[in-house]
């Protein structure tokens, strides 16, 4: 499993892989942007517009994971009093990467 958890991107409970932004404490109105490459294997995160673990659109950085593995969306608000997941492209806030769709 691969979660965030303030800021940091966590694999299996333990493993750090990659941080959103330095030190990330949720605040009203963020917005957490993720892309997954199911092909090649790979996982981004963004921050209200700007990639900060790797950058799908040029395929660079990212978080592996095995490709072709089958994988379910999730979400939790543990800290927060209200969250909302947009999986209409049509109402994304940012643009979607080039080669990219809603899933």
């Amino acid at each position: 499993a691969i979660r965030m958890y303030q800021g940091l991107i966590i694999r299996n409970g333990s493993t750090a892989l990659g941080n959103l932004n330095g030190t990330y404490t949720p605040v009203a109105n963020d917005i957490i942007q993720i892309a997954m490459d199911f092909d090649a294997g790979k996982f981004y995160c963004g921050l209200n517009g700007t990639w900060t673990v790797g950058n799908p659109g040029a395929g660079t950085g990212g978080i592996s994971f095995t490709a072709g593995t089958t994988l379910y969306p999730g979400m939790s608000a543990f800290a927060l009093n209200d969250a909302m997941a947009i999986i209409d492209s049509n109402k994304n806030t940012y643009a979607m990467p080039s080669g990219y769709s809603a899933w």
